[in-house]
């Protein structure tokens, strides 16, 4: 068997889970999720291109999707394939439609019981995989082959984080009615406008694992 897979308890019976790197908790995984969901779609409406999305895809999706083994080898061939094959109008498209369709299930996802058909086909392995820390707790990871269209992509690190906390999902997470920002800031959710759309000037609420680092924020709109 491979060493990076443990044996963990399932429901009545054994179900395999990759073993997580020494020190990374399953937490850790889940927040790293969140960052790289909210940099893309935070990005891609800052008319992102070419560019930003191989920085995307080789920096904070392969920071994350490193822990399943299939995308160590497969992220420098994606890369190379933006590079070479696909072009500036055609990417630029696939990411719009990426973007919506991750919106309407986010939009989902904020209703009570919203996310529980979109739990069902994440957990049957479409789109993550079961984890186990050194520290004995058990999470997901985002699944990342070669053939995935970049729309579940951005859905896989969605459904780790959602299935690590669902909670803050339907208490906190907004999208903002004017420039389709996502944050997980409940002001801003019952607003239905980002903080910088509603006059309070700020946009994000400052704990790390729901905030967006200033990269992915419009050069007009980034913090002091």
């Amino acid at each position: 068997m491979d060493p990076l897979i443990q044996r963990t308890p399932g429901r009545g019976m054994e179900a395999l889970a990759r073993a997580l790197p020494q020190g990374v908790h399953v937490e850790d995984v889940a927040d790293k999720c969140r960052y790289g969901a909210l940099a893309f779609l935070n990005g891609v409406t800052t008319a992102w291109g070419k560019a930003e999305l191989a920085a995307w895809l080789s920096g904070p999706y392969r920071d994350v999707t490193r822990f399943a083994r299939e995308a160590l080898d497969l992220a420098a061939v994606r890369n190379e394939s933006i590079r070479k094959k696909i072009s500036a109008y055609a990417i630029e498209r696939v990411m719009r439609e990426a973007h919506e369709d991750v919106l309407v299930m986010l939009r989902t996802l904020t209703a009570p019981d919203g996310g529980v058909g979109f739990a069902f086909s994440a957990l049957g392995g479409a789109l993550v995989s079961r984890c186990r820390d050194d520290f004995g707790e058990s999470g997901w990871i985002p699944v990342s082959p070669m053939r995935m269209r970049l729309a579940d992509r951005v859905l896989s690190l969605v459904a780790v984080d959602y299935l690590a906390r669902p909670e803050d999902y339907e208490s906190d997470l907004a999208i903002c009615a004017t420039c389709k920002v996502v944050a997980f800031d409940r002001t801003a959710r019952s607003r239905g406008l980002c903080r910088v759309h509603s006059g309070s000037g700020i946009r994000f609420n400052s704990r790390p694992s729901i905030a967006i680092e200033d990269e992915a924020l419009p050069s007009t709109q980034r913090r002091a």
